[in-house]
């Protein structure tokens, strides 16, 4: 069968030169790793006088050893990603101790997904019959079943603790299940941000026969301007994060100039609203500026609602006016007099960030 030349170059460009699709890995901030030891391999260690010790914020109850979260990065939308531990797991016989710490899972090692310290460099600690990925509200759920003993690491503790025949590579070691919490979530974009201006900005306005004018994808939609939310992270506490929105808003005064702010950003963590100002006509004023602050809020101000279930956050902010572009409102619509202050109110600003 003969091949047109052009279907051959279109398949090389659809299945070769195709772009792979970005993981888009979101910060681990907290967790916990609970390793659930097998009833036998506990057995063999009293029998041998080996005694169980949690240390450095692990803890132990009954079988069950606790590992916190210290960091890591996670996909929510492909289940891979790393979680990495603090803690240890002291065994001790008599004299003779080695610790378990630096515990580290991998979900991409599905067949050996946890390593750790054991008595000096880092090891693959055992290998998983199942490793089961879930989401668990803003979290991610690792569940590993039928942890068996790595060849390496069995091989380690007997040595160090001095004993034969008791650790055998392969052994059942137990099973763990893991919350991942990020710190921050990744956000998806398809909402919109709303931004009311402040009533008495907008009767300054009107007296000095300034309009605003969304450009698009911004719009005006009642009282209310609302710019398409595109991508960014959020804490679920509102406390950190950055938000990119669409569109600019237009101030306009006949016979004078225009003011953009375009391209928007929310820096949540440093309480602060980015834009590239563009200050028309140019000459005389300074045209498009370099991205810098446009508005800023009182974190004190700021209010989140996370909404686990929809694995979203809703913030809302009330906006006060930068100094920069306070003077850039003077110099444009007021003739250089002080109309315009810094920390002026601005109005509110509201988002619901969903996550992926």
């Amino acid at each position: 069968m003969r091949r047109a030349p052009g279907a051959v170059v279109l398949l090389y460009c659809l299945f070769v030169l195709a772009p792979s699709a970005s993981a888009t890995y979101e910060p681990v901030g907290s967790g916990v790793t609970r390793l659930t030891l097998d009833a036998r391999f506990v057995a063999g260690l009293s029998r041998h006088r080996i005694e169980l010790e949690a240390r450095e914020s692990a803890k132990i109850s009954g079988r069950t050893v606790s590992f916190p979260v210290s960091g890591g990065r996670f996909d929510p939308t492909s289940g891979q990603g790393s979680v990495n531990h603090v803690g240890e797991l002291v065994l001790r016989a008599g004299k003779r101790s080695v610790r378990l710490r630096s515990l580290m899972l991998k979900t991409t090692r599905r067949s050996a997904p946890f390593s750790a310290r054991v008595g000096g460099g880092q090891l693959k600690l055992a290998a998983a019959a199942g490793l089961q990925v879930s989401r668990e509200g803003f979290g991610d759920l690792v569940k590993v079943r039928a942890l068996k003993l790595s060849d390496k690491v069995a091989t380690r503790l007997e040595k160090k603790l001095g004993i034969q025949s008791l650790l055998a590579p392969g052994q059942s070691l137990g099973a763990a299940v893991t919350r991942a919490v990020p710190s921050q979530i990744a956000v998806r974009g398809g909402t919109k941000a709303t931004l009311t201006f402040d009533p008495a900005l907008m009767q300054k306005l009107d007296r000095l026969y300034v309009a605003i004018t969304p450009v698009f994808p911004a719009e005006h939609e009642g009282p209310a301007f609302t710019l398409p939310l595109e991508s960014g992270t959020v804490a679920v506490d509102g406390s950190g994060g950055k938000l990119k929105l669409g569109g600019s808003i237009e101030f306009l005064q006949l016979g004078s100039g225009q003011v953009f702010w375009e391209d928007p950003w929310l820096n949540l963590g440093a309480s602060v609203g980015l834009a590239e100002a563009n200050v028309q006509p140019s000459p005389p004023y300074g045209g498009r500026l370099p991205r810098g602050p446009v508005w800023g809020f009182d974190p004190a101000a700021l209010s989140a609602e996370a909404q686990e279930a929809q694995r979203s956050v809703a913030v809302a902010v009330p906006l006060v006016l930068d100094a920069a572009m306070a003077a850039h409102f003077n110099e444009v619509f007021a003739g250089g007099a002080a109309e315009f202050g810094p920390g002026e109110a601005v109005g509110r600003l509201t988002i619901l960030a969903r996550g992926q």
